[in-house]
């Protein structure tokens, strides 16, 4: 499986700094069974989408949010043949970051009495045109 995963270079939660050039650096095709990650991404660009490419069978998932998911949970095991990704609206632990140093990464949603925060998330399943090197 080949991912092509974030198309910015967004920052992490435990590191700040940003990923691009580094191995966390998610927006060009990458062998997930060379690509250990376990860390939560934010920092989307608005539009932006994820994808993966399954290069084995053919598809392409693609993974397109409203804004307010601004978090990626990315989970890729050292020599793994599966990579796992969960969007957020907010990030992990989020309530306990709302008065740190990290309170504008923790994101928080909070809707006031009668209020409605809506959002979504949509998976794109298709055959590929061609397949990626």
């Amino acid at each position: 499986i080949m991912a092509c995963v974030l198309s910015s270079p967004l920052l992490m939660i435990t590191g700040l700094p940003p990923t691009a050039g580094t191995n966390l650096d998610l927006r060009c095709l990458r062998n997930i069974a060379k690509l250990y990650v376990d860390d939560v991404f934010w920092g989307k660009i608005e539009g932006e989408t994820t994808e993966i490419v399954f290069n084995e069978i053919g598809k392409r998932m693609t993974i397109e949010t409203s804004d307010n998911f601004q978090h990626m949970v990315i989970y890729a095991p050292p020599h793994g043949r599966f990579i796992c990704m969960e969007n957020l609206a907010s990030c992990p632990n989020a309530p306990n970051l709302q008065d740190s140093r990290y309170s504008g990464m923790a994101n928080m949603l909070v809707a006031k009495p009668g209020q409605t925060i809506t959002g979504w998330i949509q998976y794109t399943i298709e055959a590929l045109k061609s397949i990626p090197a």
